[in-house]
C-alpha cells in the first residue's frame, strides 16, 4: 500500500497504519513518502512562537511507533525513491514497514 502523504495522519492518529497493516497478508508492506520539516530557528532572545498551521507535522520516529502499535516493523528509510540513505540531514524520506511473517512485532 503506498500513500502519497503523511498529513491524513492528523486527525486520526495511527488510522492510516491500521488500515494499512488490516489489508496486508504476513510479509505484506506499508509504505509512504513524507517530509521532515526544517528546524525552526529562533532570533536571539527569543523563546517560543506561536506556530499558525492547518496540519501537523508527524516525525519519522513517530511513524515508527505509529507502526509499532499496530505489529508492523520498519523494513526501510531512504531519502528518495532512488534508495539513498536517509540522514539527519534529509528534508523527505520513503519510509516502509513489513507485518512478519508468523508471529507478532516484539516489542
Amino acid at each position: 500500500m503506498l500513500v502519497p502523504t503523511v498529513s491524513f495522519i492528523e486527525s486520526r492518529a495511527g488510522t492510516g497504519t491500521r488500515l494499512g497493516s488490516s489489508r496486508s497478508g504476513p510479509g505484506g508492506r506499508f509504505v509512504i513518502e513524507g517530509s521532515v520539516p526544517e528546524p525552526q530557528r529562533l532570533p536571539p532572545g527569543e523563546t517560543a512562537r506561536p506556530l499558525h498551521s492547518s496540519h501537523r507535522h508527524v516525525w519519522p520516529c513517530e511513524l515508527d511507533l505509529m507502526a509499532q502499535l499496530v505489529g508492523l516493523a520498519p523494513s526501510e528509510r531512504w531519502v528518495d525513491w532512488k534508495e539513498e540513505p536517509f540522514t539527519s540531514a534529509g528534508r523527505s524520506h520513503i519510509s516502509g514497514w513489513q507485518k512478519p511473517l508468523h508471529g507478532p512485532v516484539s516489542r
